[in-house]
């Protein structure tokens, strides 16, 4: 969804992918459990890692980013 996917959320949610440009402010929030290193998702965990490089694969998608956990 973060990096503007579209494949790889066809099917699951909504569908919708984040479609900024490096024009655009963009605000994240996430209210869940988890613990050190992960996020805590129903069927399944998100761990830092993948985060970061999600991250890293949307440079010029966005002016500014704040990731509010």
């Amino acid at each position: 969804m973060l990096t503007g996917n579209k494949t790889y959320v066809q099917g699951k949610g909504t569908g919708r992918v984040l479609e900024s440009t490096a024009d655009d402010n963009v605000f994240l929030y996430f209210s869940d459990h988890g613990a050190p290193g992960l996020i805590a998702f129903p069927h399944e965990y998100l761990y830092a890692d993948k985060l970061l490089t999600a991250f890293t694969q949307m440079k010029g998608r966005y002016s500014k980013l704040v990731f509010y956990l």
